[in-house]
């Protein structure tokens, strides 16, 4: 009877202490973390911090911009950065090019005038030069071993008394292929680019949306369109599966840019959708 009432009292107390161990597990595992970097301990309440750092206070950590120039961030739904090219000598390398191609081109038709250009030898170490720039002053991921294709002059014309349907661009995406990835659109301003002379809308949450053709404003919907305006001389680059459009040119000029894609040679050649 007495060795019954002994082993009785020690399962309820082995009972008890596995209770006891499990509430302060869990009590302990849905504490939050210290607040001090790098510290992996349980805070401890009301404090946000560990026993060690209860007084303390978590310090900010402070980057030396001064030592690297800072760049355009990449914005996370899609690339989108620009940045200032002044180097002259290549600049007007690219005009001299540009004048001699688009001589024959129509640019008072009320619509855009696109021109392929077939022959690229002279002008694409040129713009390699300025995809190498992207990646100095901005964030761009492709560093080495680009290849540069489908090179198009874009001219925008002056709109006068035609509609806005008729004179603006359609929404579309460069690269159709949503599930194609490491390819990018760089656009060259030769013009100024203003909002009345053929603006650049671009919708940077649109890279994985599906575009119809019959029905392309449904692809973004609810989505935040970004205007792409700048100086002479500016590069915007993209990811080319962003939709985006062109707005019309009000002005009495034409407005002319030069596009280009921009892939690791490690992938297979692409054309403009």
């Amino acid at each position: 009877m007495k060795d019954c009432f002994v082993f009785r009292i020690e399962k309820l107390r082995l009972k008890c202490r596995t209770c006891f161990l499990l509430h302060s597990f869990n009590k302990y595992s849905k504490m939050p973390r210290c607040k001090k970097q790098g510290c992996r301990k349980s805070a401890r309440w009301p404090s946000k911090f560990c026993s060690p750092h209860t007084s303390g206070e978590a310090v900010p950590v402070t980057k030396n911009v001064a030592a690297s120039k800072k760049k355009e961030p990449l914005m996370k739904s899609g690339l989108q950065c620009e940045f200032q090219f002044d180097n002259e000598d290549v600049i007007n390398g690219i005009t001299n090019i540009l004048v001699e191609k688009t001589t024959g081109m129509t640019k008072d038709t009320g619509h855009r005038e696109f021109n392929y250009l077939s022959e690229t030898g002279n002008i694409e170490p040129l713009l390699q030069l300025i995809v190498e720039e992207a990646g100095k002053e901005t964030s761009f991921p492709l560093k080495k071993n680009t290849r540069i294709q489908e090179i198009v002059v874009a001219i925008a014309p002056p709109a006068g008394s035609r509609s806005t349907p008729w004179t603006r661009g359609l929404i579309h995406r460069d690269m159709d292929s949503p599930e194609v990835t490491g390819i990018y659109t760089f656009m060259l301003c030769i013009d100024e680019i203003t909002q009345d002379n053929g603006a650049l809308e671009i919708w940077c949450q649109s890279k994985k949306s599906v575009h119809q053709i019959k029905h392309p404003r449904r692809a973004i919907e609810g989505m935040v369109v970004k205007t792409l305006t700048g100086p002479k001389n500016t590069v915007f680059v993209w990811d080319s599966r962003l939709l985006h459009q062109a707005l019309p040119n009000t002005t009495c000029k034409a407005r002319t840019v030069l596009i280009w894609l921009v892939s690791s040679k490690s992938k297979p050649g692409t054309t403009l959708a």
